[in-house]
């Protein structure tokens, strides 16, 4: 059994394999971890029956993933969280070609935590996806998971990643299909709601397109023609 030193933290390594995932992290300047992690809001205030309650929960964006952990009384403890937060995300942009294999994902953040002698058990880590699919939806709608354990959430990312990857019908039915594991009635209005977004996205770029056609048309110096009149022509053209 050894101990090692790493981001400033004593940790005991049982196993050769434990030493090598240690050694193969990135080193950090705890005072830059520490820096990044103050700048985090953490607390929480509930208002329940006229009364104000106060918690702390460290929390952080990492790639499309949003993370968090237990619940803390006190401030201190939110930011003993936090720091452990930051590091995994320092941790994953340095070695950010193992986003391509949730397995490994896993395997570095592990790592990164028994530096701290933790364990997502011990943070009670929380996860669920929050991404945008600017292409199929625009840039202002954003597709969320449910909340989840780090690995499951890590599964559900390469999913709608590789969903949105290949076409708006394979997104669309590995959403749908994660909001139908909680009930009936919300896979119904989660598809209203998507299928609406998606028609408000597909119209704006019907009016942009008649706008840069129009756009063409003064450019080049022709009288706008009604827009019944270039629509009916295109039609001609397209029977042509």
């Amino acid at each position: 059994m050894e101990r090692s030193w790493k981001n400033g933290v004593a940790t005991t390594l049982d196993s050769k394999q434990d030493l090598q995932d240690t050694c193969c992290l990135p080193t950090v300047r705890p005072k830059s971890i520490t820096r990044n992690a103050s700048a985090y809001v953490v607390k929480k205030v509930y208002h329940v029956g006229g009364s104000c309650r106060t918690r702390y929960q460290a929390n952080i964006q990492v790639n499309v993933l949003r993370l968090y952990t237990r619940e803390q009384y006190t401030l201190e403890g939110a930011l003993e969280h936090q720091i452990i937060l930051v590091a995994l995300k320092q941790a994953l942009a340095v070695e950010s070609d193992v986003w391509c294999d949730p397995s490994k994902v896993l395997h570095l953040c592990r790592a990164v935590l028994r530096t701290y002698e933790t364990s997502e058990e011990d943070l009670g880590l929380r996860a669920w996806v929050h991404m945008r699919a600017r292409q199929w939806l625009g840039p202002c709608f954003r597709i969320g998971s449910m909340v989840s354990d780090f690995e499951n959430a890590l599964l559900v990312r390469s999913r709608l990643l590789r969903a949105k990857a290949t076409s708006w019908e394979s997104l669309r039915a590995e959403w749908l299909q994660l909001v139908g594991t909680r009930r009936r009635k919300a896979t119904q209005e989660a598809e209203v709601l998507i299928d609406r977004q998606r028609h408000h996205f597909l119209k704006g770029q019907l009016s942009r397109a008649v706008k840069g056609v129009e756009k063409l048309f003064q450019n080049r110096g022709s009288r706008p023609r009604s827009k019944s009149t270039r629509f009916r022509d295109l039609e001609q053209q397209a029977d042509i």
